[in-house]
């Protein structure tokens, strides 16, 4: 039975844990829902207007590894070509990340000309040569997905190129005929386990540097503070990651604060990391300005910092605080602090001849460029969930041991293992809220185990219970005191008619609340007298006594005076020594009263009988056989002497002489005993004293 049981919990426990990992339809969950992918950072900073942590990718056949920037914005894939490398600047190509040559790959496909729509908005334009052509992340090892969109650029405006995270999809002549992106493609061919990604820009300022991290499928963990405040997408399908700035606030190390926004109600900002500056209203740039000291060049459209500003401002070392909410005013919100470090970067060749101290900040022209570029994601962590729309911006933390810790997000139309996101409001922004598929293995496991445990308590339960219930039927346990048999207990009952007869030992009196119909029987003679000792063995005659006789009064039925109560003498004793205080020890070669043959009693010195009488000893003696008579027999008290007394009177002596018939001795203290003038007398069989022939053998070297 109890194999039985853990066969059962055993299959249970296996069945669910096979349904954690394969699903309802027999398919691996890990399978269906595959790990997020980290997308490698180069160990470099690059940028004309940085520095910026870039990433390596590899594009065509053979590959051609490259160092791109990440664009939250971009669909396609933007490389550099040689057309935007002057011959005559050879260091050109890593500049700018290197040359990607389409002649050299045989899996080009070129698709023509094209302009770069992206930036439009905020007069960021240029063109590019477009193709298809496979596309690897990272350096070595990582996935290479084939017929790929790939842009061509020239444009000094975008210094690196742009690994695209948009999945929008591509047209190159009708919307008919669009193409699938590649965050489309990882997620179609089960690369990703959704369209989403994790991003932060890095810095260089922070630590010892801290690169760049781009998750797809999922996010980062270790790189940010969660919160609770989810953003859903903007209806313009071109600006759809847009944030309220409610707020903008500056406060340096001397308590000085600023209101840099100078709007209210705030404003609405696109995130976007293909950009490195900050967009805002002219009033929100002009209070920047008398914040930080700033004077804009309108030929290069920057901010230059001339050195010793800058050296006044690491001393004020600021922090700016950007508060920002789902809509422009009210409802929750989130605060994004930078600091002044944030701010500090270098514009180089072509912007200028030499590296030159700027602030990334640009006045916007009108509300479509309020726009939150890369200087904003050095401090802030992006997700974004494609899929279900929305995304959320966390603060970056920078803990000593920076780690990674990778969760994924699940899509919401993945059922393969079971589990519906359908009604997810946002990304997720803890560990502790994915939907990890080991979390799900852990959790059945559990499950598994706590069953196991229950079922196990209960089966030991039900065993114990059946071997107990064996052995009571084997062993019944006795239900009455009358009824066990096998312990010798029973009841003295004076009236019942049972066959236990009260027995009253020899030598003493029947009790005087018996009634005149019970009568008392000593226990019949041993069948082999010569196994007891003469101390033990009773002697005859008996004197036979009625209990009428002793009464005084009325006549017992035939049935009852049929078994007179029988009364004996006592038992033969053969002479032993007692100590009697100061008196030297006493030798008695008689035996004494009632013994038979007939004794010769010893008279005794008053003197001695006195002491005898009065000794500690003798006392302690008298007491114990006191307290074993009401012991063992609570009724009132039988015929039991005392060992003090006077063991011989002349009268008594004579009649022992004579062989005289000697009646019953009355008990001690009677007025019987005084009349008659012989005092207290003992019998000498004591339990207390011990075997007699302890005595015997004492008494016979004394003799010596």
């Amino acid at each position: 039975m109890f194999s039985s049981v853990l066969a059962a919990v055993a299959w249970i426990a296996h069945f669910s844990l096979m349904t954690s990992v394969y699903g309802h339809d027999g398919l691996s969950s890990r399978g269906a829902a595959p790990s997020p992918i980290s997308v490698p950072p180069t160990q470099s900073f690059d940028g004309n207007d940085g520095p910026w942590s870039s990433f390596f990718i590899a594009v065509g056949s053979p590959a051609q590894t490259l160092r791109v920037f990440i664009s939250t914005a971009v669909s396609a894939t933007w490389v550099i070509i040689s057309k935007g490398c002057p011959a005559s600047v050879t260091t050109c190509p890593s500049l700018r990340g290197g040359i990607y040559d389409s002649n050299t790959s045989t899996t080009w496909q070129n698709q023509g000309d094209y302009e770069l729509y992206v930036e439009g908005n905020l007069g960021i334009v240029g063109a590019g040569i477009f193709g298809n052509d496979s596309i690897g992340i990272g350096s070595d090892g990582g996935p290479v997905l084939q017929n790929q969109i790939i842009g061509g650029i020239a444009a000094e405006q975008f210094w690196l190129g742009m690994l695209g995270v948009n999945p929008k999809p591509t047209n190159f002549t009708t919307f008919e005929s669009s193409q699938a992106s590649f965050m489309d493609t990882l997620k179609e061919q089960d690369l990703i386990p959704s369209v989403s990604f994790g991003y932060t820009a890095g810095n260089q300022y922070r630590l010892k540097t801290v690169l760049g991290s781009l998750t797809l499928g999922g996010y980062d963990s270790a790189r940010f503070e969660p919160n609770d405040l989810s953003f859903d997408f903007a209806p313009d399908d071109s600006r759809d990651l847009v944030v309220g700035i409610q707020g903008i606030s500056y406060t340096d190390e001397t308590q000085n604060t600023h209101d840099l926004l100078n709007s209210s109600p705030g404003i609405l900002a696109y995130v976007d990391s293909t950009i490195a500056e900050i967009w805002l209203p002219a009033s929100a740039c002009a209070a920047f300005e008398d914040a930080f000291g700033l004077v804009y060049d309108p030929v290069n459209k920057l901010y230059p910092v001339n050195s010793t500003w800058h050296a006044h401002m690491q001393i004020l070392n600021p922090n700016v605080t950007f508060t920002l909410g789902n809509t422009v005013s009210g409802g929750p919100t989130i605060d994004i602090i930078l600091p002044y470090a944030a701010f500090d970067l270098q514009a180089s060749w072509p912007k200028y001849p030499s590296s030159t101290l700027y602030f990334p900040l640009q006045p916007a022209a009108n509300e479509t460029q309020y726009t939150l570029g890369r200087t904003f994601l050095q401090e802030a962590y992006l997700i974004v969930d494609w899929e279900r729309g929305n995304f959320s911006v966390s603060q970056c933390i920078w803990p000593p041991m920076l780690g990674s810790n990778l969760v994924p997000i699940t899509s919401p139309d993945n059922s393969q293992n079971g589990t519906s996101h359908a009604s997810q409001p946002g990304p997720l922004t803890s560990p502790s809220s994915s939907t990890n598929s080991n979390n799900t293995i852990g959790v059945a496991v559990g499950v598994a185990v706590g069953i196991l445990c229950l079922v196990t308590a209960v089966a030991a339960v039900l065993v114990f219970r059946r071997r107990k219930a064996r052995h009571i039927a084997r062993y019944p346990p006795p239900t009455e005191l009358a009824d066990r048999k096998s312990y010798n207990f029973a009841k003295l009952d004076p009236d019942s008619e049972s066959q236990h007869a009260l027995v009253e030992a020899p030598g003493s009196l029947p009790l005087k609340e018996e009634s005149e119909s019970t009568q008392l029987l000593t226990p019949p003679p041993p069948s082999h007298d010569k196994d007891i000792h003469p101390a033990f063995r009773p002697s005859p005659p008996f004197a036979t006594v009625t209990v009428s006789e002793l009464k005084g009064e009325g006549k017992l039925s035939p049935s009852r005076t049929a078994n007179p109560v029988q009364e004996m003498y006592g038992s033969p004793f053969v002479p032993f020594e007692l100590p009697a205080g100061d008196q030297p020890p006493l030798r008695m070669p008689q035996e004494l009263v009632g013994s038979n043959p007939t004794p010769n009693l010893i008279s005794l010195p008053s003197a001695t009988h006195s002491s005898l009488s009065s000794s500690p000893l003798m006392d302690s003696i008298d007491d114990a056989l006191s307290s074993l008579n009401s012991s063992v027999r609570p009724t009132p008290p039988t015929r039991m002497a005392s060992l003090r007394g006077v063991f011989n009177r002349p009268a008594m002596h004579r009649r022992q002489e004579t062989d005289e018939s000697i009646p019953s001795l009355p008990s001690r203290g009677s007025p019987d005993a005084r009349d008659m003038g012989h005092g207290e007398y003992f019998t000498p069989v004591s339990p207390v004293l011990g075997n007699p022939k302890d005595f015997i053998g004492r008494s016979e070297r004394n003799r010596r």
